[in-house]
């Protein structure tokens, strides 16, 4: 849809002159970032008045016959906007307007501290949109703007999900990423340093990328190249007292990886070091064998780690 057609769409959706084929165009795009059903009364009361607090904080107050135009400019934008967050917060009616937590970077990155305890660089020019608490089923964010490098904190009942402007959306339960959309840009690069991530758009998946892959997507075209990240950003892995099993889960996620104890391992063993993802796999288990006199082998499948005394 042009830009022209978009914006006329939205005036027409916002005030409630909209014919029934035009809400349906509305509901069908807001439905391809992963909501089932159709917007309802509630939601479009929401969505209408979270456009006019957004557009009311970007305009100046001047003379009507001059903000009209500038208005309707702007609306196309905060579609995105108020749609990404009744996105972020659709597990939760009501939760739009008052438990948003929105951070606008200037020149400079800015790091980050999700409610869960993940770690977000928040890069210059950027903007990022999250709940005050996420639910107890997944994390979700958006990424309005911009790029972000994220360093997810592991949980295997909750899956990390960041959405952007574009329909564009990464998946993860516990991994380290970077993720640059922005506006003015033709693509969107999704690149892995530690884990594995889903890459997907309106429901489709596009790729499942490993440690030190990267998936570049195509705004015009709509299409996306994979190839591998010649400069993989190094992360902190640290153990603060945690258990054998505890650090096994980890590393597997880290590493993409099957690792296994075997029972002549007290799994209660506890370890605190401070290592970082530059590290191979086999580099890490020998540090930690170390640590407790311990020693690991190759499955024959290669992907399969025993650790045992």
């Amino acid at each position: 849809m042009k830009e022209k057609k978009a914006k006329e769409l939205l005036e027409k959706y916002l005030w409630g002159t909209a014919t029934a084929q035009e809400q349906s165009l509305v509901d069908e795009w807001y439905n391809s970032i992963e909501f089932k059903g159709k917007l309802s009364a509630d939601q479009k009361q929401r969505l209408g008045s979270l456009a006019k607090k957004t557009l009311q904080a970007r305009t100046r107050p001047i003379l009507k016959v001059r903000l009209y135009r500038p208005w309707i400019q702007a609306a196309a934008a905060v579609l995105l906007i108020v749609l990404g967050t009744l996105w972020l917060t659709k597990n939760k009616p009501g939760q739009a307007d008052q438990d948003l937590i929105v951070v606008r970077n200037g020149s400079s990155s800015k790091l980050l501290s999700l409610p869960d305890g993940s770690a977000v660089t928040l890069h210059a020019y950027s903007t990022l949109a999250y709940p005050q608490q996420f639910t107890k089923s997944e994390r979700r964010v958006f990424l309005r703007e911009g790029a972000a490098f994220f360093d997810v904190k592991h949980d295997e009942k909750r899956r990390f999900a960041v959405a952007t402007s574009t329909g564009l959306a990464v998946k993860v339960l516990g991994t380290s990423f970077l993720l640059k959309s922005f506006a003015k840009q033709n693509d969107i690069l999704v690149a892995v340093s530690t884990g594995k991530v889903a890459v997907d758009r309106q429901g489709k998946t596009l790729g499942l990328l490993n440690r030190g892959d990267q998936l570049l997507f195509h705004k015009g075209t709509k299409t996306f190249t994979l190839s591998k990240n010649t400069e993989v950003k190094t992360v902190p892995i640290h153990f603060n007292g945690s258990t054998i099993s505890q650090v096994a889960r980890k590393l597997a996620y880290v590493y993409n990886v099957k690792l296994k104890l075997d029972p002549s391992v007290d799994s209660k063993l506890k370890t605190t070091a401070r290592f970082n993802s530059s590290l191979s796999i086999t580099e890490m288990l020998s540090l930690i064998c170390k640590l407790h006199q311990l020693r690991y082998k190759v499955a024959p499948d290669q992907q399969t780690y025993i650790l045992y005394k």
